[in-house]
């Protein structure tokens, strides 16, 4: 098992995936230690792996975590040689500062079942050190471009930033679960073709067995011995009622043969006078006993035939229904991959609509900042512009202030460009702003000069003043200006004026 852990602001991500080493029963990894303030959420993930050939069921349990919750069911199928990812969530709604721990346990409900597996469970211990305000961590994390992962180190433990497909797990298992279901399917089409042979050899042997089977019941009739029934005694002879058959039988064969012209009358006669001897008699005996003797070995053969014909049949039988079973279970194994393909899928449906979703968001999240973007640059652009303009007419200002001759102090002139600059520093103090100008420190009696301290308020034709305003209202209009634009900018320039004054009086103070 190996954890990763990677910060981004107050969310968490904890990797786990499980790998239990062959001859392993349990293991403990060294535990997890990770910081959360209080009052937060982080989400999480916890991948677990299947290292065997089967498919198997693994099961997620948490002790003493209840800081720990599992956002997904605490079972997963995991497909052979493969990863499952589930979702957890970390959260300290209430928890005071402090560390808590507890103890993941991962285990394998099915391994036992597979010959060879020796997966079981694996333990992760989790301590986590609570702080005690609900702000975001300090510790700022490493953000390379989304499409350049690049791995960080936080404590003693590794983290992925991750820069890859977030659904490209999801599509590997399910191409490894695809492989594996179309696997399945050809096995189990071969093994439902091999029992459809079976079966087909089955019956063949099955209705072979029958003739066989009557043929050998056939025989043994025929080689069951006849009764002898009754008997007489004759010239001391013993003569049973089988002999008598056996002599009627010998008896007509001779008629037919004369029949048959293969003999003559004569011949016919000698032959029924034969056959009342006793010697003949016995001879017809032992040929019974022969031909007795024969279809007996003929019936024992006949049925030894049956037997091997219906120990085929029932062995075709046997293979047909273990071929059968196969069959069901390679088509069993074959739905249960489909079913886990589908399952797949439809993860990755889903897990490819979050991206999307997730997509989706990223640029309706770029879109709003390029536009908030724009709107500060338009408002940076118009804060730039509004004070240029207003500097531009506090320049025009000042130049209407010397050309109506409204300051006559000669300091108030020794400064080169001061109606450049003196827009720019009416916010500030005098003797600041002039050395800032001059980039060297300016005596006292020069800033007090130039500040109007020897009389500067008496020498301004003060506009403000009723014979001041009339006096300047005149003059401008001489120089072309109506009498309504004449008042505003004389209003303009006795405010400006005063504003001066101000400073000169500050300067003054000093």
């Amino acid at each position: 098992m190996s954890l990763c852990r990677s910060y981004r602001l107050a969310s968490f991500v904890l990797g786990v995936l499980w790998m239990v080493a062959a001859g392993a029963r349990a293991q403990e990894t060294p535990a997890w230690d990770l910081t959360l303030p209080t009052d937060q959420q982080a989400q999480s993930t916890l991948t677990v792996e299947n290292s065997c050939f089967n498919m198997h069921t693994l099961r997620v349990t948490l002790e003493n975590l209840p800081f720990l919750e599992l956002l997904g069911g605490p079972e997963v199928q995991v497909a052979p040689r493969s990863s499952e990812t589930l979702p957890v969530r970390f959260h300290t709604e209430g928890m005071r500062a402090g560390t808590y721990s507890g103890t993941v346990t991962i285990l394998c409900l099915t391994c036992a079942s597979e010959p060879g597996c020796t997966q079981d469970r694996e333990q992760l211990g989790v301590n986590l050190t609570v702080t005690g305000t609900g702000s975001v961590p300090t510790e700022e994390p490493y953000r390379p471009p989304r499409t350049t992962p690049r791995p960080e180190v936080t404590g003693s433990q590794t983290a992925t930033v991750e820069g890859r497909d977030p659904c490209e797990e999801y599509r590997r298992n399910c191409d490894e679960l695809r492989r594996i279901a179309e696997e399945k399917e050809r096995a189990a089409q071969e093994a439902e073709a091999r029992a459809q042979q079976a079966r087909t050899k089955a019956d063949a042997k099955q209705q072979a067995a029958q003739p066989a089977d009557k043929e050998a019941r056939q025989a043994e009739r025929a080689a069951e011995p006849e009764p002898e029934g009754g008997s007489v005694e004759s010239e001391g002879r013993r003569i049973t009622g089988r002999d008598l058959r056996l002599r009627s039988q010998a008896s007509q064969a001779a008629w037919q043969a004369y029949r048959n012209g293969e003999m003559t009358a004569q011949e016919l006669e000698q032959r029924w006078e034969e056959l009342n001897t006793p010697e003949e008699l016995e001879r017809l005996r032992e040929q019974y006993r022969k031909g007795l003797e024969q279809r007996q070995k003929e019936a024992e053969e006949a049925r030894q035939r049956a037997n091997q014909a219906r120990r085929e049949a029932d062995e075709a039988r046997q293979a047909a229904e273990q071929a059968q079973a196969e069959a069901e279970r390679a088509r069993a194994e074959a739905n249960q991959a489909q079913s886990d393909l589908a399952a797949c899928e439809a993860r990755l449906r889903v897990c490819e609509e979050q991206a999307r979703q997730a997509q989706l968001q990223r640029e309706a999240e770029a879109r709003a900042a390029a536009l908030a973007e724009q709107r500060r640059q338009q408002a940076e652009a118009a804060r730039v512009a509004f004070a240029q303009r207003r500097k531009e007419h506090m320049q025009y200002l000042l130049r209407n202030i010397q050309e109506l001759g409204l300051i006559r102090s000669p300091g108030f002139f020794e400064i080169p460009g001061l109606y450049d600059w003196l827009p720019d520093v009416l916010q500030q103090p005098t003797s600041t702003a002039l050395e800032d100008m001059a980039k060297l420190p300016v005596p006292t009696d020069t800033i007090r000069a130039i500040g109007g301290l020897y009389g500067l308020a008496a020498t301004l034709l003060d506009p403000c003043t009723s014979g001041g305003l009339s006096r300047t209202v005149q003059r401008l209009m001489e120089r072309g200006y109506d009498s309504d634009d004449a008042i505003q900018k004389t209003e303009e320039m006795c405010r400006l004026l005063r504003r001066l004054h101000r400073l000169s009086q500050a300067a003054a103070n000093r």
